[in-house]
């Protein structure tokens, strides 16, 4: 039963000419996880960590094995990175930012009675919260850059030394005929059935 419907979505997405929403919506999340798994990684080891903070498996787990598996992930699962997208995990850390001065200005507290979520984060020291903000959007676009950067040498790769025809990694089950749509593309940008018509930065 799940196998037709599965062959069944993945035709219609090959007829269609308009991305389904269910796309729409996983590559955005996807986007936005994986620039701020990299940034928090970042943040937290270069500027919250002290020598108090204990470095066991839970702290790695959280603050460094999240990036390593978006980063694997961005090698491995073949869906296209867009230079504009940068605005999707930039609007996530803005919706985080007034979060956080509404937590500050309700009085919210962490588990030990602070003012503020993280130190670098509060808005008793605006200017200084501010510093943070505006320097985690600029550290946010620069590993866009980069994870745009990958994902063309990716392509390249994969152009260069394998096969040239758009793989399916959504639908191993759906046969493909010669003549008809080769599937759901998540590697190509210009025959990119699942993603896009064509190339767009």
């Amino acid at each position: 039963m799940f196998p037709c419907v599965n062959c069944l979505f993945s035709e219609k997405v090959c007829n269609s000419d308009e991305m389904p929403n269910a796309f729409k919506i996983y590559w955005m999340l996807h986007n936005i996880t994986l620039i701020l798994s990299v940034c928090i990684t970042i943040i937290y080891w270069a500027i919250l960590h002290n020598e108090s903070m204990p470095v066991d498996p839970n702290n790695i787990l959280i603050h460094a094995c999240n990036c390593v598996f978006m980063f694997l992930d961005l090698i491995i699962v073949a869906y296209p990175v867009r230079i504009w997208h940068v605005l999707q995990p930039i609007t996530f850390g803005l919706v985080y930012c007034i979060f956080s001065v509404i937590y500050y200005a309700a009085d919210g507290t962490d588990r030990f009675g602070r003012p503020y979520i993280y130190n670098v984060l509060d808005w008793n020291e605006p200017g200084k919260a501010m510093v943070t903000v505006v320097g985690t959007i600029l550290l946010a676009m620069i590993v866009h850059m980069l994870m745009f950067a990958i994902y063309k040498l990716r392509v390249k790769i994969y152009l260069r030394y394998f096969n040239h025809k758009p793989i399916i990694p959504t639908n191993s089950t759906l046969q493909l005929q010669t003549g008809k749509c080769d599937g759901i593309s998540m590697v190509y940008g210009s025959d990119n059935k699942a993603f896009s018509i064509s190339e767009r930065y």
